[in-house]
C-alpha cells in the first residue's frame, strides 16, 4: 500500500515518470504474490490511468480504465 500512497504523491506533484516506476515495483510485487495480493492490481491500473488523465492523454486513460475489472 505505501508503494501506492506514495504514487499519489508523486502524481499530485506531477513527477509522472517517478509515478509510473513505483507503479511498476507494486506491480512485480502483485505478481509475486498474486493470490494475496490480487485485489491490489485494480488499485494499481487506476493509478496509470489517472496518471495518463494527468498528462493529458485521455485516450490511454480510457484505455486503462476499460480493462480495470469491477470491485466485488
Amino acid at each position: 500500500f505505501s508503494l501506492i500512497n506514495l504514487t499519489d504523491a508523486l502524481n499530485n506533484l506531477g513527477r509522472f515518470d517517478e509515478a509510473k516506476a513505483k507503479l511498476a515495483e507494486a506491480e512485480q510485487l502483485v505478481r509475486e504474490n498474486s493470490d494475496s495480493l490480487k485485489q491490489l492490481d485494480a488499485k494499481i491500473q487506476l493509478r496509470y490511468a489517472q496518471i495518463a488523465l494527468n498528462e493529458n492523454d485521455f485516450e490511454k486513460a480510457l484505455r486503462i480504465a476499460e480493462k480495470i475489472p469491477p470491485s466485488t
